[in-house]
């Protein structure tokens, strides 16, 4: 029982149970750290910039806390024939849409299932659809017509009425994935 002389301060912290989970693995530990972001640096536990983490990394530590983790993943995305590799968290094909802000036209498609599961290195194809109306202006011979006349020796022929080249219009409705024609369907002829 010898009396401390040093003018040393103890203070006491209770430690605190929590919950992380990081692709779905989930870790007990206790802690003294104050935020979440001490937490995982206590823990050893780095994240990339494309990594979510809730609750938000300077939240307070309460007892029970659970910590979330969802580590990002490359996924390539083929929009309209145009290649790009991006991180993500979502676990949808419908969610990374919606995440990446992809506004979809009237006729544009996803060929993956939005309801699927999209896990590392997947492409998920967007087609570009366009429907459009062309109009082409095409030359028409005229028209020859033969009658018989016997006041021509036989093999002969003779012009009446000089013929002209006439135009007519062709409408078609032409539609484009991803700016490749797929089909051109004739509407009208004027």
């Amino acid at each position: 029982d010898t009396k401390d002389t040093t003018d040393l301060k103890v203070e006491w912290k209770p430690a605190k149970q929590v919950h992380n989970v990081k692709d779905n693995e989930k870790k007990t530990v206790w802690t003294v750290s104050k935020t979440v972001n001490e937490l995982l640096s206590e823990q050893e536990i780095t994240l990339s910039a494309h990594d979510k983490v809730y609750p938000n990394l300077d939240e307070n530590i309460e007892n029970n806390l659970e910590v979330n983790i969802s580590v990002a993943f490359p996924v390539t995305i083929n929009d309209g024939g145009k290649t790009n590799e991006v991180y993500t968290t979502s676990s949808t094909v419908g969610e990374f849409i919606e995440r990446q802000g992809i506004v979809l036209n009237e006729l544009d498609r996803i060929e993956n299932d939005e309801t699927a599961m999209i896990k590392a290195n997947d492409t998920i194809n967007i087609i570009r659809v366009e429907k459009v109306n062309e109009v082409v202006e095409e030359k028409v011979d005229y028209a020859t017509i033969t009658k018989k006349d016997s006041s021509l020796l036989q093999g002969s022929q003779k012009v009446i009425t000089k013929g002209q080249e006439g135009l007519v219009n062709k409408e078609y409705e032409v539609i484009k994935e991803n700016g490749v024609v797929v089909s051109k369907t004739l509407k009208k002829e004027t």
